[in-house]
């Protein structure tokens, strides 16, 4: 997402302006650290006393710098920021895109999406939400989507369609490049794609319910076991 961002400022003439990616210290550790390769500064926003990040400290965080946002929600806490819609807001005034790390979506699928609350872009973890292995460089993946606006900034090939069949298509005009090999692990994207079909509408909300049934079942055996805190 960060050389989206990067190539998204670049064409507009703002990619020396805009160094900087706002990120949360409880989002995935690698939305900061994947902007950090990419030459971002990265600013790291602390959360108050409800565990959230305070709109306060977001809008004293942006400025003509701003690059992006860059977010896991919910976060490693596993509590939802219910003002995400103006987190994305008060970025975008700014100028900046914003990033939606789905690394936690086990707890919201069908529930809510990134596009709901005003993302420009967002990937999945298939390794987690979709039941991927992962490790070794492979067969993990994370399948990335866009708004129709960065469509063209995407990394290549793309699979396109003419009306009669699929091929892959290299000459999107801004695109980022390829980043590494893709082929090589369809099969995984295939397979969460199958899944997702099977399951429907109804059957991703329930995924998402069970998943909150059973963490708040492990929460509650916890807590009884002697000197543990939660």
């Amino acid at each position: 997402m960060a050389s989206i961002i990067h190539a998204y400022h670049k064409t507009r003439g703002e990619a020396a302006q805009r160094d900087e990616i706002i990120t949360t210290i409880f989002s995935h550790p690698s939305d900061a650290a994947a902007a950090a390769v990419k030459g971002f500064k990265i600013i790291t926003l602390y959360p108050g006393e409800d565990g959230l990040v305070e709109v306060e400290a977001l809008e004293k965080a942006v400025s003509e710098r701003t690059a992006g946002l860059l977010i896991t929600n919910p976060e490693d806490t596993g509590i939802f920021n219910p003002k995400i819609k103006e987190f994305t807001r008060i970025v975008h005034d700014a100028g900046g895109l914003c990033g939606y790390d789905q690394a936690n979506a086990n707890g919201i699928l069908g529930i809510t999406r990134a596009k709901e609350a005003d993302f420009d872009l967002c990937f999945f973890n298939l390794h987690k939400t979709f039941g991927s292995p992962h490790g070794c460089g492979g067969p993990a993946i994370g399948a990335l989507g866009v708004t129709k606006e960065l469509k063209d900034y995407l990394p290549i090939p793309i699979v396109g369609y003419d009306g009669k069949k699929y091929s892959l298509k290299h000459d999107l005009p801004k695109t980022i490049g390829k980043v590494r090999g893709f082929q090589g692990v369809f099969p995984v994207m295939l397979r969460a794609y199958a899944w997702i079909m099977s399951l429907g509408e109804e059957g991703l909300k329930e995924v998402a319910r069970i998943a909150g049934l059973n963490n708040n079942y492990l929460l509650e055996n916890i807590k009884k076991i002697k000197g543990a805190a939660a």
